[in-house]
Parts: C-alpha cells; structure tokens; sequence
C-alpha cells in the first residue's frame, strides 16, 4: 500500500472513530434538507402537475434551451431508467419534446414546449423565492464557501465506490 493510502485510511479510520450521532452528520442533513424541499415544494407544484424531481429537470431544460438525456441523467444524478420515466411523464404532459440527435440517432435530445416553458417559468419563480429566503441572509463568502464544500462533498461521493466500502470483499 501506498503511503498516500495509508494515510488515507488513517484518516477514515479516525473520523470513523468519531462519528457523530446520525442527525449530525452531513450526509443526513443533505438528506433532511432535499426531504423539507420536497415537503414545501410539492403542494405548490402539484397545481402544475409536476413535483419536485420534474421540475428540476424543466428548470435544467429552461437554462440550457435544450439538452442530451446524458446530460440531464449526469445533473441529476439519478439512474437513467428514472430520468427516462420522468421524461416520458413530460413528453406525455405535453411540457418536453424528445427528438433523435441529427448527428447520432442512438442519442437523444429533449426540450420544452411552449406550454412547457410556462410551467418551468413558474418552477423557476418557486425556486427563486426558496432560494431568497433561505440564502438572503448569506453574505457572499458565505455563500460561496457552502457550495464550494457541497461539490467537494459531491465530487467525494461520486468517485465512492460501494466495493470499497463493503467489508465483506
């Protein structure tokens, strides 16, 4: 093993070593945090048939015009089977077109509808309000310094992989 490793390990060993209780761990309080958006937001997106995981994916469709189901699948980081279903659910809707890619017809692109651009408008206007009252109060460092320390966090996650956590192997 590598010294690198070794130290590695050392240190997981020891933050192991004190684990907070459940409710302190940031882990657990991204999860509680995505559950509160969810409690919040779905009674106001219900009135435009969408909820909280549709929306996310009208307001990406909103920002980039258009996109690749890749790349929706990459930002929400969800199973592709999910974003697939989820995006048959806005193609029947009425909200999201998928088309072929003029370039490669094994992938395929989507984007919004007219009607579809005025239900993610109305998403957007949610999630700004959100964002207002839960980040008005940041000042700019602060702000920044969190989301810096969430994508370390999602970096970290994304490059876990189960086989090493599992000590059966």
């Amino acid at each position: 093993m590598t010294s690198a490793a070794t130290k590695s390990n050392a240190r997981a060993a020891s933050i192991a070593a004190t684990l907070p209780e459940l409710s302190q761990r940031p882990t657990f309080i991204v999860h509680q945090l995505n559950a509160e958006l969810a409690r919040i937001c779905n009674p106001l997106f219900r009135r435009l048939h969408v909820d909280l995981i549709t929306s996310r994916i009208l307001v990406i469709l909103l920002e980039r015009q258009n996109a690749y189901v890749g790349d929706v699948v990459e930002m929400m980081a969800l199973p592709q089977s999910t974003v697939s279903h989820q995006i048959k659910r806005l193609v029947d809707a009425g909200l999201v077109e998928r088309r072929a890619d003029a370039a490669d017809n094994r992938v395929y692109v989507v984007s919004l509808t007219r009607k579809g651009r005025q239900v993610a408008d109305e998403c957007n206007a949610i999630s700004e309000r959100i964002y207002a009252e839960v980040f008005g109060d940041f000042d700019a460092g602060e702000l920044e310094s969190l989301v810096r320390n969430l994508e370390t966090m999602g970096v970290k996650l994304k490059s876990l992989k189960a086989s090493a956590l599992d000590r059966t192997s």
